[in-house]
Formats: structure tokens, C-alpha cells, sequence
């Protein structure tokens, strides 16, 4: 799942805006198709959210 912070908005922007560096419009669409696909995204979503509403870094060691 893709982050929804400043970053991330940016390495999709330029994506689609046609920039050839950082992320395709395939690896956009292909990460969307996948949790739309598997019907995965609403249980990852609240997983990550619950994770980083307490502060604890999703991805922290």
C-alpha cells in the first residue's frame, strides 16, 4: 500500500504526469489492482491505521 504522505503524492504525481523517474503509472495501477483484487484493501488499510494512530511506526523494528 502506498503512503499518503507528501512524498508518496509526489512520486505519483509524477507518475502520471509523465516523468520518467520514480514510480510508473504501472506500478501505481498494479499496487491499486492488487488490494482491489484481493478485496484486501479495507483490512490492510485498518491494520496500518491502527498501527500509526498510536504513534508506533508501522514498519519500526
Amino acid at each position: 500500500m502506498l503512503d499518503h504522505d507528501r512524498d508518496s503524492l509526489e512520486l505519483i504525481s509524477r507518475s502520471f504526469a509523465g516523468q520518467p523517474e520514480g514510480l510508473t503509472r504501472d506500478d501505481v495501477l498494479d499496487n491499486i489492482t492488487l488490494f482491489w483484487l484481493t478485496r484486501s484493501a479495507i483490512s490492510a488499510a485498518r491494520l496500518y491505521w491502527e498501527n500509526t494512530e498510536a504513534g508506533i511506526p508501522f514498519f519500526g523494528a
